[in-house]
């Protein structure tokens, strides 16, 4: 990622993110790509691929996508500065996101660029040290004075909200959530928490604890809800919630904590992260995993499968919210050109959920039978 001289915090982001169907299905040279290619493979006319790729005219959601498909499959590349002066707009929108994204959180933006760039865009990102609604809002206006074409923010915080920036023209989507009007593309985070807690009772699991996330994080607050509801659900009472910050260090200390009441016989942690360092705090205190304590995560990090013991988690793709908030991204830019009042900042509260799933490993059993309880 390159530094943008032009301001703090802020750079181009760049890379190539290829699938072995996107590079057995691409020309030699991205200059051999018409819009009737993309036309075929999409099996819509070359009309409403101009339509999609330049943001005009009206195009259903579905259509949209196998046009952007498409274009992916074919690494189609428009001509960028013939665009610019036959159209006057820009072809760059902004991310505003965090420092210190890891992970999950990274393949979410490298989700956003690939699918931005397939159709001719540059992404610009504005990073913050902090996300407050002041640093939020002066973010937007950076973005806005480069006039892109369109915003997107992922700042799943809670209290933070788009009063400060629901009066700006150009178009804004929220990756994950933040309060108010604006467009939001994400994971249903308290679906993910009755899967893993429902694995758990489906086990003969009475007294589950949880470790959550800081509690003034979205998702966070949302899996602890989710854990809460499902166990409400059977009429079960909840053992310890504990808050971690995501660390794996927070883990390994909340772990050692939870396993103090010896009717605990398993563990929703809400992180993986912090579920390896429960797993090295369980093994040291002599709990097997799963023999004494099962333990179901949430991300299904790259490293889950490969723990001892392998760790049951709830997976959803990164990579996939990132390309889908893309694309509602142009949802709303298109919306907004034709006059149709797109946008989130005009009202419409858009919301779409990606359903997660559960993967079940090694580091979940049923309940030890002394442990079972009514």
């Amino acid at each position: 990622m390159a530094a943008d001289p032009a301001g703090p915090g802020t750079g181009e982001l760049g890379g190539d993110h290829v699938t072995e169907r996107t590079r057995r299905q691409r020309p030699r040279s991205s200059q051999t790509v018409s819009l009737d290619d993309v036309a075929r493979l999409a099996g819509v006319s070359t009309m409403t691929v101009s339509r999609v790729l330049n943001n005009r005219g009206s195009v259903s959601g579905q259509t949209r996508d196998r046009v952007v498909d498409a274009a992916e499959q074919l690494n189609y590349r428009p001509n960028l500065a013939a665009q610019a002066l036959s159209s006057g707009r820009s072809r760059t929108i902004g991310v505003v996101t965090m420092e210190g994204a890891v992970d999950g959180p990274t393949s979410a933006l490298a989700g956003i660029e690939q699918g931005a760039r397939a159709l001719g865009y540059s992404v610009t990102m504005s990073i913050l040290p902090e996300l407050t609604p002041a640093s939020i809002a002066d973010a937007v206006d950076y973005l806005q004075m480069r006039s892109v074409a369109g915003i997107v923010v992922n700042a799943p915080h809670v209290g933070l909200d788009d009063s400060l920036v629901t009066a700006l023209s150009t178009p804004m989507v929220a990756m994950e959530g933040i309060e108010g009007h604006t467009p939001v593309v994400a994971v249903d985070q308290h679906r993910g928490a009755e899967l893993a807690t429902t694995h758990l009772i489906e086990l003969g699991h009475r007294r589950i604890c949880h470790i959550a996330g800081p509690q003034d994080r979205l998702e966070a607050v949302e899996r602890n809800l989710g854990w809460r509801d499902t166990l409400a659900a059977t009429d079960l009472e909840p053992a310890a919630m504990l808050v971690g910050d995501w660390s794996p260090a927070s883990g390994y200390e909340l772990a050692r904590e939870a396993i103090r009441d010896q009717d605990v016989t398993a563990i929703f942690v809400a992180n993986d992260l912090m579920a390896i360092g429960a797993l090295r705090a369980l093994h040291e205190a002599g709990a097997a995993v799963p023999a004494r304590v099962s333990v179901v995560g949430f991300d299904d990090i790259a490293e889950a499968g490969f723990l001892t013991p392998a760790l049951t988690t709830v997976h959803y793709d990164f990579y996939e919210l990132g390309r889908r908030t893309f694309q509602q991204l142009l949802t709303e830019v298109a919306s907004t050109e034709s006059g149709d009042g797109g946008g989130g900042s005009q009202g419409r509260r858009e919301k779409i959920m990606m359903e997660p799933a559960l993967v079940i490993r090694e580091s979940t059993a049923r309940v030890p039978r002394a442990g079972r309880r009514r």
